[in-house]
């Protein structure tokens, strides 16, 4: 059945005829052309849905009434609902960390804007986040990328983040120069318990594809879900951490960040659908915002 002349009945049979249906209809027609199309779909169910004059549903009318009455009675406040659902509710996908640390004093001042806010947050690595960006499950992604943020993909670049470790200063490493020597003379090996993030994480990744073309080996000893974890555990000495510099976060005394010379950032980019919902758009200010206070602050 065509929808439209679904509607056409609906307004026809609400106002009690076709002269008063248009003149009340939300959009100029003319009432031949509601004569015409209502026509079409009589001769469509194989029915008569209505005598002319006076004006009154037959049974098959009746039972036509019944059916679209609800859903074009509603079309208004369904509307709004789904305006609303767009004001309030976000959703967003990105890496434990980035939920973790970063974000919640950026979700703290949108709420001071939007009281009546609702989120929906999903821990998922970059795969899984820009998958669920492409089937239009999630509004906002917050990820790690290699290179450059694709021209393709709405959104824009945070912040540089370096690859590094985070070691216990009692180790006695004063810089990566001093891991590469280690390992000289250990045939490439690294034998000091290494703490990483699950090795299908991007930053896992690209540190083990890092050391593999710099010949050496290192495999991780402890795999945990997220960096406060993975801090924990260095200051426990349970070994030292695989970490990106995270601007702005103290790892505290007795550690140490460093970089692995020569590699380049990671860059933490925010992703949103095309269009975007104002509520990501605004999230994303906050976070070019706090990306700005942060760029050039360092790990202490």
């Amino acid at each position: 059945m065509n929808v439209h002349h679904l509607e056409l009945f609906y307004h026809v049979a609400r106002c009690g005829g076709i002269t008063a249906a248009a003149r009340s209809m939300p959009y100029p027609i003319q009432q031949p052309a509601i004569s015409s199309q209502l026509i079409a779909l009589e001769q469509e169910l194989g029915v008569t849905l209505f005598h002319r004059r006076p004006f009154s549903l037959t049974r098959a009318g009746e039972n036509l009434w019944r059916f679209v009455e609800p859903f074009f009675r509603r079309l208004s406040d369904i509307a709004s609902e789904i305006r609303e659902e767009a004001s309030t509710h976000l959703r967003i996908a990105a890496f434990g960390t980035v939920l973790q640390d970063y974000l919640p004093p950026l979700l703290d001042r949108l709420r001071s804007r939007v009281p009546s806010l609702r989120l929906t947050l999903s821990d998922t690595n970059a795969s899984v986040s820009f998958a669920l960006l492409e089937r239009n499950e999630v509004d906002l992604v917050f990820s790690v990328l290699v290179g450059p943020m694709p021209k393709s993909l709405p959104g824009e670049e945070l912040l540089d983040l370096r690859v590094g470790l985070i070691v216990p200063e009692s180790w006695g490493w004063a810089s990566w120069a001093d891991v590469v020597k280690e390992a000289r003379g250990s045939q490439g090996r690294i034998g000091r318990p290494l703490i990483t993030l699950p090795p299908d994480e991007i930053p896992s990744a690209i540190f083990q594809q890092e050391l593999a073309k710099r010949g050496l080996i290192w495999s991780s000893n402890i795999v945990v879900a997220t960096y406060q974890t993975l801090l924990t555990y260095v200051r426990m000495g349970f070994g030292c951490g695989m970490h990106l510099e995270a601007p702005g976060y103290a790892i505290g005394a007795g550690l140490k960040f460093l970089p692995v010379t020569g590699m380049a950032p990671l860059h933490l980019v925010a992703a949103y659908g095309n269009p975007p919902t104002p509520l990501a758009l605004e999230m994303v200010v906050e976070a070019r915002v706090r990306a700005a206070a942060l760029r050039d602050t360092t790990l202490q």
